[in-house]
């Protein structure tokens, strides 16, 4: 036993750590799989050296285009290879000297494709510590499973029957039985409860152009929780495509919840039992979610707001307010609509 926070050596580099790329040069990719290049920017033989978005991207790294809603963030990105639609690369080229640009009739569809030829190993991280990590008063129970690439720090109690990889615990933590955390980073003084599967991959089935075989997204991304977080029993959390999924500090999660992959949470949030928040949804701090809601993914709930239970909330709401009802309007509007269909059923029943 040791304790991670002096003995290892990588203390500046420990777990989760990332997958890895097989780099390849743009235009063997070009030639697999059939893209149409534009004016060349670059060497034939220039890399690409993994997938990304435009948040995290690279020089060297490939993204992709489906939208010109998203021309700001091309604009700004630090990839030099994209995928893009003719139709839309028209719009595009003045703009974005600096890119090589990469025409398909799918590039989202053709992105997830470059992925599985870029990470062969997916899902697997070669060993990068001679071993596991685990400070001397870390309680670790019988039959839990902690692989060479994580770390458990001081004072951490891991219940029995726990499935644990490529993770970082921080100090003083509570992990029930049952347990599996995978690219885990994990803040202080978390409690996970019994059951609880965090940082598996998340629903990415990205449909081709043939509908019988959609392709699976590779999820290359992680999970990072901040301190005090709560997870409940049986809940899931998916680690990110790309990025991290993040569920900031004192936020509370109920048993049987679910997180889908990229979902940003913010600061002393509530989420009652089995809510459920679609990928890449953003929620702002002091929010709270009664049982049984859903959050559709891609949308964002502000700073402040109330969502009563039941309720499903498929369009962003920006201003601090409870929201109500199939769907989720403010409270004193749903009230209302009830209230007339009150009103209608019992003049219907009164004729």
């Amino acid at each position: 036993m040791n304790n991670p926070e002096t003995d290892n050596p990588k203390a500046t580099n420990i777990a989760p750590y990332p997958f890895i790329a097989t780099p390849m040069p743009y235009q063997q990719m070009v030639q697999e799989f059939d893209w149409q290049t534009t004016e060349k920017i670059t060497n034939d033989d220039a890399l690409i050296q993994g997938i990304s978005n435009f948040d995290y991207a690279k020089s060297n790294h490939l993204i992709y285009i489906n939208n010109n809603k998203y021309l700001n963030d091309l604009q700004q990105t630090k990839a030099r290879f994209c995928l893009i639609t003719p139709k839309l690369y028209q719009q595009v080229k003045a703009i974005t000297p600096d890119i090589q640009f990469l025409l398909c009739a799918n590039p989202r569809a053709e992105w997830a494709k470059a992925a599985h030829l870029l990470y062969p190993d997916y899902p697997f991280i070669k060993p990068q510590q001679k071993q596991a990590m685990i400070a001397d008063d870390a309680q670790i129970g019988t039959h839990t499973s902690i692989d060479r690439n994580c770390t458990i720090s001081a004072k951490t109690v891991i219940g029995a029957n726990c499935s644990i990889t490529n993770s970082f615990i921080g100090k003083n933590c509570i992990i029930g039985s049952n347990v599996s955390l995978h690219h885990c980073k994990i803040g202080d003084n978390n409690v996970i409860l019994s059951g609880a599967v965090l940082g598996e991959e998340g629903f990415g089935i990205i449909p081709a152009n043939n509908a019988d075989n959609p392709i699976p997204m590779k999820h290359i991304g992680f999970l990072e929780t901040k301190s005090h977080v709560l997870i409940g029993s049986n809940s899931t959390v998916d680690r990110a495509t790309i990025g991290k999924t993040f569920i900031d500090e004192y936020s509370k999660i109920d048993s049987n919840v679910h997180i889908g992959h990229n979902v940003q949470i913010g600061k002393n949030c509530l989420l009652v039992a089995c809510v459920g928040i679609g990928g890449s949804a953003k929620i702002g701090d002091n929010v709270s979610v009664g049982g049984c809601s859903t959050i559709a993914d891609h949308i964002t709930v502000v700073n402040g707001v109330e969502i009563g239970a039941g309720t499903v909330v498929y369009r962003s709401v920006m201003q601090k307010q409870l929201m109500f009802g199939v769907p989720a309007r403010p409270f004193a509007v749903q009230a209302r609509i009830n209230l007339l269909l009150e009103k209608m059923v019992k003049s219907k029943k009164g004729r």
